[in-house]
């Protein structure tokens, strides 16, 4: 298997474990605007904002070396999610 190949199998997981940060960060944003922590909250949000940049670019990575997204959520493995509390 080529770079290629392997690319086109890895980037999906990369995208979707990006986007997990980003839906698990948001809601640390609104805890820390809960608590008044605006300052923190917004430094985040400029954080979720590069992540968002990341999985665009990602995703266009994807595209041009030829997959394409699995539009049918039938993606069958399993993920290993960092949570930081």
């Amino acid at each position: 298997m080529d770079a290629l190949q392997k690319v086109r199998v890895v980037l999906p997981h990369w995208i979707e474990h990006n986007q997990g940060h980003m839906d698990e960060s948001r809601k640390w944003v609104q805890a820390l605007r809960d608590e008044g922590k605006d300052d923190v909250a917004a430094l985040i949000d400029e954080a979720i904002a590069s992540m968002d940049q990341a999985g665009q670019l990602l995703a266009q990575a994807f595209e041009k070396a030829g997959g394409a997204m699995d539009q049918g959520g039938d993606h069958h493995h399993h993920h290993h999610h960092h949570h930081h509390d």
